[in-house]
């Protein structure tokens, strides 16, 4: 397989040591883990993607490369909050110093007429970063103001069956009842989010020319598909409500585990698992289950998806509308009934496999060229 080349600076700049590279170079620069949010979790995403990511991509001079790479996500700059990093916030000189090396970056790229990638993870990457002529990575999109530029990253995460079912999918059979599960936050408006509203889309309106989804708009829509699907007597729900994020950011690692494990208890538990958007236009959790191989029931909120161009997402798990939501029980007896034992058996399987070989760290960068060359 040909590697693909690329060219990158500016990541040794002592201000900026503590902070994560993009995943895609880490192993072409550094050997420890850097101190991110996800804490002791980082390394367990990414360590097998790094043990072969010389076989993938080549470091090579700005003009033998055939993309350029931004070393730090543009989540750095922007920040992953409803506004972004502010002037007197402790993140702005920071943001403000790595825009600066982005700028330049981007500059010397062009004038040697060479593409340039940009990844964007985060509640706010669907946003519009100024880099006009950018290749960019972003973990959430919507696909009705998508470019020929954008394209869609997973949201990775550890090898669920790996680490926490001693690398053996818990297949489930197929009962009368479907049992639906969900472990996540899910809450309703608060006074205070409308004062964050305001100030949300008039600063939309500013940078961006238009007004946008309101980042709680996913939970609320979360909130009231797990009420009706609480009411209907034909499904079995097997929910654990949270009113806060209780996993990403807290800082205890005994805790985290703790709440990761009732996280995965509640998928083996479960035949499908509810996947909805969250502040982002993505689903962190439809991610989780494909790895886990369980069958997602996909709420698409004008959704992208990875190498969309090669798979046909909308049949390979439940797929509602935002506008049927209040049929989604019905939408979800109507699969259910459909398909016989053996069909429900390997659905759970071919989860998994799209996960290994299309989603995971490993599998997502092993295929990263075909952007690029999709012949």
């Amino acid at each position: 397989m040909k590697k693909l080349k690329f060219y990158t600076t500016h990541i040794n700049h002592d201000s900026l040591k503590h902070i994560a590279l993009v995943p895609m170079i880490h192993p072409f620069f550094r050997t420890e883990v850097p101190s991110v949010d996800r804490g002791s979790l980082y390394s367990l995403i990414f360590d097998s993607y790094w043990q072969s990511a010389h076989s993938y991509f080549e470091l090579t001079s700005l003009e033998e490369c055939d993309i350029v790479v931004l070393p730090y996500d543009w989540r750095r700059v922007r920040g992953n909050d409803w506004l972004p990093n502010r002037t007197f916030s402790r993140e702005y000189p920071i943001a403000r110093e790595i825009k600066d090396l982005s700028l330049q970056i981007y500059k010397a790229a062009k004038a040697k007429n060479k593409p340039v990638v940009v990844f964007f993870q985060g509640d706010r990457s669907h946003e519009k970063i100024p880099l006009k002529q950018a290749t960019v990575f972003r973990e959430g999109l919507y696909q009705s103001r998508r470019t020929l530029s954008d394209f869609v990253l997973p949201a990775f995460s550890e090898d669920l069956i790996k680490i926490y079912c001693q690398g053996n999918i818990v297949v489930r059979s197929k009962q009368l009842k479907p049992t639906v599960g969900f472990c996540g936050l899910a809450g309703d408006w608060k006074w205070s989010d409308l004062v964050r509203l305001g100030l949300y889309q008039t600063l939309m309106l500013a940078t961006q020319g238009r007004p946008d989804v309101p980042p709680r708009r996913g939970e609320n829509l979360r909130t009231q598909a797990l009420g009706i699907l609480a009411k209907h007597p034909a499904i079995e729900t097997n929910f654990i409500l949270r009113k806060k994020n209780v996993f990403f950011g807290c800082p205890n690692d005994e805790i985290r585990q703790e709440y990761r494990q009732q996280f995965i208890s509640n998928m083996v538990g479960s035949d499908y698992i509810f996947c909805c958007r969250g502040s982002g236009n993505y689903s962190f959790r439809l991610y989780e289950t494909l790895c886990m191989g369980r069958i997602p029931v996909f709420i698409n909120t004008d959704s992208s998806f990875p190498y969309d161009r090669l798979i046909d997402w909308r049949n390979r798990f439940i797929w509602v509308e935002e506008s049927e939501i209040e049929s989604l029980p019905e939408k979800i007896l109507e699969f259910h009934n459909s398909i016989s034992p053996q069909d429900f058996i390997d659905l759970q399987h071919q989860c998994r496999r799209l996960w290994l070989e299309w989603l995971s760290p490993e599998a997502f960068f092993s295929k990263f060229d075909r952007h690029f060359n999709p012949a």
